[in-house]
C-alpha cells in the first residue's frame, strides 16, 4: 500500500494526460484547466520525490501516452501534412498558397477536403523552414492516413527530447550543476502537452541548439555551426541569439560560425529555391507579425494607448517599432554586459527571448517552451510559473476566439511580478537552484 501511495502523483498524471490527449477538446476550457492544475501539481511532487533514473523513464512514459492521439489543442498539424504531401507530389510548398490547389488536378486523395478544411491559414504561404519540411516529407512518404503521419512526426519529437536529455546533462555537468535539473524541462506539462501532444517542433530546434552550444563550448566551430544551422532551419528563433556568440568567441571565430551557418542554410533551402521563395516566405512572416494578435502583454497595452490617441489599431506601426527595440536590447545584452564567459550565454538567451515575448503580438503557450528549457541553466524560475499560467489563453478557443482580458491580466501580472522579484532579490551569479 505504501508503494502505491508513493506512485500516486505518477499514476494521477497518467490519467490526466490521457484525458488531455484523447478526451478533452480545447473548447472544454474548465475541464482542461482542472487537468492542467493536476499535472502541474504532480510535476512538482514527482521531481521532488523521485531519483533521476525514475524521472528519465517517467519522461518517456508521459510522451508515449500521446503516441496515437490526434492533437486536440492545435490544428497546425494539418499544414504539416499538407506541406509533406505537396513534397511527395513533387511540388514546392513555398511556391503556392494552399487555395491555389483547391481546384487543381492535384486536389485528390493526397490533397483532399479533409486536410484543406482543417488548415488555419489556407491563404498564407508556409513559414516552416527546411528541417521541418524534411520531417513532413518523411512522415507523409511512409503513411497514407493522417494518424500515421502524426505518429511519425511525434516519434521525431520524442527522439529529439531524448537528445535534449543527452546534451542537457552534458551542459549541466560542464557548468557544475545538478543533472536532475534537466527534468524541470522534460517533465514540464507544457512541454509534454504542447510539443509532444500538439506536435510543435520547438523540441527539435532545442536539440540542435543545445548540441550547437555544447560543441561550441568544446571549440568545435564547424560541428557547432552545423547543429546551429539545423536549429535555425527548424525554427528561425535562434537567429536572434547569434550576437551573443561574438563577445564569447571573438570576431574571427564568430565570422566563421556565421559563414558556416549561412552556407548550410543555403544548402538546406536549395531544393526550394525559386524567384518567389524569398518574397512568399517573407510575406507570410510579415503578415504574421503585423496582423495576428493573441495572448499579448505589453503589446496590448500599447495597442490600447494607440486606440485612445488615434482611434484605431496601430499594429502595423508597433510591428515596425518593436523589432527595432528588441534588436537593440539583444545588442545591449551581448556587448554591454561585463561577463563574457560561456556561463552567461543561457542567461542572455533567457532575457532576450523574454523581451521578445513581452513585446510580441502573439504569444501561444508553446512559445514559453524556449524559456522553460533555457531557464534550467540559470537561476531564474519564472518560466516554470509562466508555463502553467499560459494555459489560461485557451479561454479564447472556448469562446469564439474572444480573449478574456482578466485572465491575460492575471497571467502577466503574476509573471511580471515574479520576474521583478527574482531580478531584485537574486545575486548576479549566472546559476542557482531551480524551485528552491
Amino acid at each position: 500500500m505504501y508503494l502505491l501511495r508513493q506512485y500516486i502523483p505518477f499514476l494521477a498524471s497518467i490519467v490526466a494526460y490521457m484525458l488531455i490527449g484523447y478526451f478533452v477538446p480545447r473548447l472544454e476550457f474548465e475541464l482542461l484547466m482542472l487537468l492542467v492544475i493536476v499535472v502541474f501539481a504532480n510535476y512538482y511532487l514527482i521531481i521532488k520525490k523521485f531519483e533521476a533514473h525514475f524521472l528519465y523513464w517517467f519522461s518517456i512514459v508521459f510522451r508515449l501516452l500521446f503516441i496515437v492521439s490526434t492533437p486536440a489543442l492545435s490544428d497546425d498539424f494539418y499544414r504539416f501534412i499538407w506541406d509533406g504531401r505537396l513534397l511527395n507530389l513533387g511540388e514546392n510548398p513555398f511556391l503556392n498558397l494552399p487555395s491555389f490547389y483547391y481546384n487543381s488536378q492535384l486536389f485528390s486523395k493526397e490533397l483532399n477536403s479533409e486536410i484543406f478544411n482543417g488548415l488555419n491559414s489556407p491563404n498564407y504561404f508556409t513559414v516552416y523552414p527546411p528541417v521541418c519540411q524534411i520531417i513532413y516529407f518523411i512522415s507523409t512518404l511512409f503513411s497514407e492516413s493522417m494518424l500515421s503521419a502524426i505518429i511519425i512526426m511525434r516519434a521525431f519529437i520524442i527522439l529529439a527530447d531524448v537528445g535534449i536529455l543527452y546534451f542537457g546533462k552534458k551542459l549541466l555537468s560542464h557548468f557544475h550543476l545538478e543533472e536532475k535539473r534537466i527534468y524541470w524541462y522534460t517533465l514540464n506539462p507544457l512541454i509534454i502537452v504542447e510539443l509532444t501532444g500538439n506536435l510543435h517542433f520547438e523540441g527539435i530546434m532545442f536539440f540542435f541548439l543545445l548540441g550547437a552550444i555544447y560543441f561550441l563550448i568544446q571549440n568545435k566551430i564547424f560541428l557547432g555551426s552545423v547543429f546551429y544551422a539545423f536549429s535555425v532551419n527548424t525554427k528561425l528563433i535562434p537567429l536572434m541569439f547569434l550576437p551573443f556568440f561574438i563577445s564569447i568567441l571573438g570576431l574571427r571565430k564568430s565570422l566563421y560560425l556565421f559563414a558556416y551557418i549561412g552556407t548550410f542554410t543555403i544548402l538546406l533551402f536549395a531544393p526550394y529555391i525559386s524567384k518567389e521563395l524569398i518574397t512568399n516566405f517573407y510575406s507570410s512572416i510579415d503578415l504574421y507579425f503585423q496582423k495576428f494578435e493573441f495572448n499579448a502583454s505589453l503589446y496590448y497595452l500599447f495597442r490600447w494607448i494607440g486606440f485612445q490617441i488615434y482611434g484605431y489599431n496601430i499594429i502595423q506601426t508597433l510591428g515596425k517599432i518593436f523589432p527595432i527595440f528588441i534588436f537593440g536590447s539583444i545588442l545591449a545584452l551581448a556587448f554591454l554586459r561585463k561577463d563574457k564567459q560561456w556561463n552567461m550565454i543561457f542567461e542572455n538567451i533567457l532575457f532576450a527571448f523574454s523581451i521578445y515575448l513581452a513585446f510580441a503580438s502573439i504569444v501561444h503557450p508553446w512559445y514559453i517552451s524556449t524559456l522553460v528549457l533555457i531557464s534550467i541553466f540559470t537561476k531564474y524560475n519564472y518560466a516554470l510559473l509562466w508555463s502553467g499560467l499560459a494555459f489560461l489563453s485557451y479561454w479564447a478557443y472556448a469562446h469564439d476566439f474572444q480573449e478574456n482580458m482578466w485572465f491575460i491580466g492575471l497571467e502577466y501580472g503574476v509573471v511580471f511580478g515574479y520576474v521583478l522579484w527574482e531580478i531584485t532579490t537574486k545575486k548576479s551569479s549566472s546559476t542557482a537552484r531551480l524551485v528552491e
